[in-house]
């Protein structure tokens, strides 16, 4: 008796979480990340802090395949101290970037509760807050992520690195100066990535 009980508690959380992630499935959450690295040495101590607010809506176009929205803000701050016997300086710099992305995530449960969705994502983000300078940039990702499903409604949600290409503009108003970079390769600045979302399911 024990083991049909437990056969069909197993039966009914499979059923209910599959409906997560069934065709036509709303969901809305968002994702924060946050990095922060350190440099020292003798004569310079060096700090980056980085912070991303991920809010998204999203729906089920297919059965475990979805495709989101998500507004982005992103601010970074660079700080540096320099010495050297009787010579210090100082120098910082902080940017704020806004922005919207568009994504596809692919799920495959592994438990009933848990599963893997490699996530492709594409956004584009512009500076805001800084009349001295600019900057506009272009990226896409891929990003392995996990999902844990404590209830029939609710994902949490974890994301770190993935591949990374980007495209960036920065034009310097007093200078009168543009330089454009690209970037490709993995990206481990962004930190990990931790989300919840909620699911609109019967």
């Amino acid at each position: 008796m024990n083991k049909f009980i437990s056969t069909l508690i197993l039966i009914i959380s499979t059923i209910a979480v599959k409906a997560q992630t069934d065709k036509g499935t709303v969901f809305v959450g968002g994702g924060i990340s946050y990095n922060s690295q350190t440099s020292k040495d003798p004569t310079n101590h060096s700090k980056h802090i980085n912070m991303d607010l991920l809010p998204t809506v999203g729906v089920f176009l297919g059965n475990n395949w979805s495709i989101g929205l998500t507004p982005q803000y992103s601010y970074a701050r660079d700080s540096s101290f320099y010495k050297y016997d009787d010579y210090s300086s100082k120098s910082g710099h902080k940017s704020k970037l806004l922005g919207i992305g568009l994504s596809v995530r692919h799920y495959w449960m592994i438990i009933p509760q848990l599963a893997l969705f490699p996530e492709l994502s594409g956004s584009y983000l512009f500076s805001v807050g800084d009349a001295g300078a600019s900057a506009k940039s272009y990226n896409m990702n891929i990003t392995p992520n996990m999902a844990f499903f404590p209830t029939k409604h609710i994902a949490i949600t974890f994301g770190y690195g993935g591949l990374r290409y980007l495209h960036q503009t920065n034009k310097d108003t007093a200078l009168g100066t543009t330089a454009s970079y690209n970037t490709f390769g993995f990206n481990v600045n962004q930190g990990m990535i931790l989300g919840v979302n909620y699911h609109f399911t019967n």
